[in-house]
C-alpha cells in the first residue's frame, strides 16, 4: 500500500527519526555498557571513563539523551531536505499490510 502526499508533518517524521535511533543504537550502548564493566574506557562521564557495575547503568542513562539529541540534529536536516522536496515532487511512503496472510 502507498499513501502519496505533498509533505510530512515534523511529529511524524521526529518519532520515525526517534523510534530508528533509539532502537538501532541500543545494542551499541549495551555493547559500550559490558565493556566499560569489564574493564574499557567505552563510558566516559566528565572526561572520566566509568568502569566496573556502575558502567552499564550509565551507558543506558546515556542511550536514550544521545538518541535524542542526534534524532534532532537528523530531523532539522529532514524536515528542511523535505520541505524543499515537496515543492517540486510528492512524497510517496510504501508500507506493508498489517494483516496475516
Amino acid at each position: 500500500m502507498e499513501i502519496s502526499t505533498t509533505g510530512l508533518k515534523a511529529g511524524s517524521l521526529f518519532k520515525f527519526l526517534w523510534l530508528g535511533n533509539a532502537f538501532g543504537l541500543l545494542p551499541l550502548f549495551i555493547i559500550a555498557g559490558v565493556a566499560a564493566m569489564l574493564g574499557a574506557g567505552t563510558v566516559t562521564i566528565n572526561q572520566q571513563p566509568v568502569r566496573g557495575p556502575l558502567a552499564l547503568p550509565a551507558a543506558v542513562v546515556m542511550w536514550p539523551i544521545f538518541a535524542a539529541v542526534l534524532s534532532c540534529l537528523q530531523w532539522v536536516l529532514f524536515a528542511f531536505g523535505f520541505w524543499l522536496y515537496s515543492r517540486w515532487g510528492r512524497v510517496t511512503l510504501s508500507f506493508k499490510d498489517g494483516s496475516p496472510q
